[in-house]
């Protein structure tokens, strides 16, 4: 269902909604903010920026900012939009100044907020407890756990003896030769 109809004397190209509920719409080589123009019908755009002859191709308001970019065919501008950024950002929700350890703060907060509490236990005689095992002891659990976890085709690369130099191709066909030279050599005597 058509709420309103707005009008404009090329196509418009690009359209953006800020976080305040501004419309921007890039057409030709003009771009006009329209203020609350999806709730009510607007007589006329909030504001009107026009480039010059040159061909806008996108617009998008900037989150938390009253900046609208405007991507056209000679590269970029930026207009003041008053009103269009929300002002008062959610630090929980969506910060855009958290640092790099906030945001992975952030993120094992929101991961351990889905783990239910009952899924989480520990073994109070486990903590601190020291392995007395001797070394080679530990050693050998050590080599059998990564046993465990290889298939029978690693195994049997692993037992593969590798003698370096030893068992080359060139060296198994020159002993093959010999064996055939010495072979003659006893059917000639």
């Amino acid at each position: 269902k058509k709420l309103h109809a707005y009008w404009t004397a090329v196509p418009a190209c690009s359209l953006d909604v800020s976080q305040r509920g501004l419309l921007g719409v890039g057409f030709g080589t003009h771009v006009e903010v329209w203020k609350d123009a999806m709730a009510v019908k607007a007589q006329g755009p909030y504001m009107s920026h026009h480039t010059h002859g040159i061909a806008v191709k996108d617009i998008h308001f900037c989150p938390y900012e009253d900046v609208l970019g405007i991507g056209h065919a000679k590269g970029f501008s930026s207009v003041l939009v008053p009103g269009a950024g929300e002002p008062n950002f959610d630090s929980r929700e969506a910060n855009p100044l958290e640092t790099k350890r906030q945001r992975r703060e952030a993120e094992v907060h929101s991961l351990l907020d889905k783990l239910q509490p009952e899924m989480i236990a520990l073994d109070p005689n486990f903590i601190g407890t020291v392995d007395r095992a001797s070394k080679q002891v530990r050693g050998e659990e050590l080599r059998l756990e990564r046993e465990e976890g290889l298939s029978e085709e690693q195994k049997r690369k692993k037992a593969k003896r590798h003698a370096r130099g030893r068992d080359k191709i060139g060296k198994i066909q020159k002993k093959k030769q010999d064996n055939v030279v010495e072979a003659r050599k006893q059917d000639a005597r």
